[in-house]
Formats: structure tokens, sequence, C-alpha cells
């Protein structure tokens, strides 16, 4: 068996995390490379990524105007596609070790769809700093809002689902944070809006706040909302033109509408805006 990580390489071993997804644990450390239906990413990348340009199946997900911000930087080490399914995944890394490959549309034994269906730790959470001194962590829920932090570059952990949130303490990939800003990117629905209390008090060395979209958009929005649906909405918007500098670039669009909406909705304690946790 030929690893098509290394060109004629031998594949030595494989250790088996779900009936079609598997690891190559001698390419993992040097390049985080995946084998996904007994093929690894830069091997597929030939039959879907097409002149190493996203593809629909991306553009189906976010917005391809926040793929250009650094779009083949998430694409190498976190893209993949299960021809099983038939559909995107998504690898979650702690630093070398795979820790789950999550894939956006699969079926059960019966054929009905599950969405991102997770080979792995579903309990891990995705925890990034990309600034220390910048005192915000923003949390998401789902995949969707990973590749999104990944590409705009915030501070970040990530919840795959609601009811990790519910068991923080007795969970190994709960971060540790404290003296920081956390603001929760809330979904539409109820069941997200009850993972603030369990956050809050986990958290108790951070200053906790809860993000609902209709409040900073002031407008009825469709159960599910999220902050995927947010960035996607902000990044079609029409691009405002100036006779002197043209087009203004899709992320600074997304910046000023953030901002904008943001400042008039988050505050500190004592009424103080936190303006100075604003992206």
């Amino acid at each position: 068996m030929i690893c098509h990580h290394r060109s004629q390489r031998p594949l030595r071993s494989r250790n088996k995390i779900g009936p079609t997804l598997s690891i190559c644990t001698g390419c993992i450390p040097v390049s985080k490379r995946i084998c996904i239906d007994r093929y690894f990413k830069n091997e597929m990348r030939s039959h879907t990524y097409a002149g190493h340009r996203p593809t629909p199946l991306l553009y189906e997900l976010i917005d391809r105007d926040l793929w250009r911000l650094k779009g083949m930087e998430i694409i190498e080490p976190y893209i993949g596609y299960s021809t099983r399914y038939k559909s995107l995944t998504v690898s979650l890394f702690d630093k070398d070790r795979i820790m789950a490959i999550c894939i956006r549309k699969a079926q059960d034994k019966e054929g009905n769809p599950i969405k991102w269906k997770t080979y792995g730790f579903k309990r891990f959470i995705p925890y990034r700093i990309f600034d220390p001194n910048d005192p915000t962590i923003f949390v998401g829920y789902g995949i969707g809002e990973f590749l999104l932090f990944e590409l705009l570059e915030l501070n970040y952990m990530v919840i795959q689902s609601d009811s990790i949130a519910h068991s923080l303490q007795a969970n190994p990939y709960t971060p540790k944070i404290k003296d920081r800003y956390i603001f929760c990117l809330l979904d539409n629905d109820s069941s997200c809006r009850a993972t603030l209390e369990p956050i809050k008090e986990h958290f108790k060395e951070c200053e906790v706040y809860g993000m609902e979209f209709e409040n900073m958009l002031d407008k009825e929005l469709p159960k599910g909302y999220d902050f995927r649906d947010f960035c996607n909405d902000v990044a079609r918007q029409p691009e405002p033109t100036s006779i002197s500098h043209g087009p203004m670039p899709s992320r600074m669009r997304s910046w000023n509408t953030w901002q904008t909406k943001s400042k008039s909705s988050w505050e500190g304690n004592n009424g103080r805006k936190t303006e100075r946790c604003i992206i």
C-alpha cells in the first residue's frame, strides 16, 4: 500500500478512527496530512481544488470573498473531501495530533442526513490566540465558525455542540483562560442561548458576554441564524465604491460593519463600553 503524501513511500501504519477515515501516523507529525478514503489531501486537491482555488463546496459554506483573505492557508492543513459522502471535511488538530474529522454532510444507516458527522473527539474544543495583547476571545458554535475565526484571525475557542458547554469542568479539552473578555457569538435558538450561563460559571476569572445577532442587527432573524450567516451576509453586500479608491476590500467592509454594530451593543461593567475589546 502506498502513502500518497510521499511518492512511493510505503504506508507502514494506519490508525483507524472511522469506517472510511483514517490517519497516516508516519505523516502527521511532519505535515498534518489526513488520509481520507485512502487519499491524502494533497492527492485529493488535484481532483477537488482544480487550479488551487476553493470549489463550490467551500463557497456553499463560506462566501468566496472571505476565502480570499487567506484561503489556501486554511485549505492546506484543514480541508479535505470524503468520497464516501461526497462532502467537504474539516480536520481539527491539537498541535500535531489529529483530534477529529468533521464531515459536513453525511448520512446514517437509514440514509437520514447528519450535519457535521464527527469521527474522533466531539468534546475537543479548538482554541487559538492570534494576538496575545488582545484581551478579547470569541466563542463560536460549530465547524463553520472555526474556519471563519482562522480566516479572520480572531482569538477564539469553538464548541462543537451546545451540550459540551454544560460540562466544561469535566472536559479535559477546556482551555484555561483568565483575565479576558469572552464574547459568545450565540446562534439564534434557545439551545445555544442556554450555553451562556455555564460558560460564565466556568470562566469566573473572565468577563463573559452573550452576543445575539437579533439585538445587534435590530431585526428578526430566522431560527438558527449564526456567526457564519452574519459573515456571509456582510460579504455579499454590494461593494461600496469610491471614485479615487474603487471598491472597498471585503475584509474592510466586514470590519467596518462589525465595529459599527458592536460598539453600540457590547457593554462592560458599570455601563462602560468595551471599545478596547472590539475588533
